[in-house]
């Protein structure tokens, strides 16, 4: 299995050019202003950033290209939203400043790294009227952040990289305002008899050592369940899943529908859980990704005068 830095993927999944504070306070943003161990732990991530360059999973700079996946899902393909299916949605979006917190232990011996990235515009989405061959574009303006932490430990043995990420969270980001909510999410991996169970309520919550993040392989089932209302009792949400290399990487990568319909492994019609089961097919690059689930009102992506309303979570994981 390809090595990947883990650091790096933290970084990947919820964008680029941070801008540091330290602390709970906000400090000038010159080396000077932080402390030795803040520092070392800044420059691990500024090492790791510089190595990253393009776009990540959740932005897609060309409309004609966003609808093109690895394959198609049955659920995507059957079970179409009732006034018209989309049929490609995407973001072209650029990844703001925002900021680093870094918390050193007393002991000097771990620190936690908060990383917030602001997402800013604009959503494209390709629509086709289910009873005629015309088709549209809605565009609406992103504001939506997004937030991981990650813990790092002293690493002694190595005088170039005094720190080492061991453990992170999963990523979680909203709209700004924004009305959907998460109640939790559940991910099983099926390899013959054996069952990996990955849950959570809070991503920001849910710490994944380096070593254990979700893993999967070729011919593994995976069933994710994922819990989301919206404050809007009328506007339900509707669910997608990227999954595959980032489209920064030049691989190319899966977007597939997740349904609340009861069919496709989802257990129960309408109870506000989103579903998609999927094999890992050998079109599946090996190595560690980032999944994305992606979850919108019904109405970001069918009524034209109504804002952008989005909630996303992001999962590590290796093939």
């Amino acid at each position: 299995m390809k090595k990947v830095n883990l650091t790096k993927l933290m970084l990947m999944a919820i964008g680029l050019g941070l801008f540091i504070l330290v602390g709970c306070e906000s400090k000038d943003n010159s080396s000077s202003s932080l402390t030795p161990d803040e520092a070392s732990v800044e420059d691990i991530i500024a090492q790791d950033a510089n190595q990253l360059f393009g776009v990540e999973i959740m932005g897609e700079d060309d409309p004609s290209s966003f609808s093109k996946t690895l394959a198609e899902s049955a659920i995507g393909k059957f079970v179409p939203i009732a006034d018209g299916e989309v049929l490609a949605y995407g973001r072209r979006v650029r990844f703001e400043k925002d900021r680093i917190v870094i918390v050193v232990a007393p002991d000097s011996q771990s620190a936690v790294a908060t990383l917030r990235v602001k997402l800013v515009g604009k959503f494209v989405i390709k629509l086709k009227d289910t009873t005629a061959a015309n088709k549209g574009l809605i565009l609406k303006d992103i504001n939506q952040v997004m937030e991981r932490k990650v813990h790092f430990v002293r690493n002694p043995s190595d005088s170039a990289r005094r720190w080492r990420a061991d453990s992170l969270t999963a990523g979680f980001g909203k709209s700004v305002p924004g009305t959907l909510n998460l109640g939790g999410v559940k991910i099983i991996i099926k390899n013959g008899a054996k069952n990996n169970v990955f849950q959570f309520v809070n991503p920001l919550n849910y710490w994944m050592s380096v070593s254990n993040v979700p893993n999967v392989a070729l011919g593994d089932e995976v069933i994710i369940e994922a819990t989301v209302t919206n404050s809007t009792a009328n506007d339900k949400a509707v669910a997608f899943i990227h999954r595959g290399e980032n489209r920064g990487e030049k691989r190319g990568r899966i977007k597939e529908r997740m349904n609340d319909a009861g069919l496709f492994g989802d257990r129960v019609a309408g109870d506000n859980i989103y579903t998609i089961r999927f094999v890992v097919g050998a079109t599946d690059f090996d190595g560690l990704h980032v999944g994305a689930l992606d979850f919108f009102s019904k109405s970001t992506l069918f009524d034209t005068e109504l804002p952008y309303n989005a909630l996303t979570v992001h999962i590590p994981y290796k093939k």
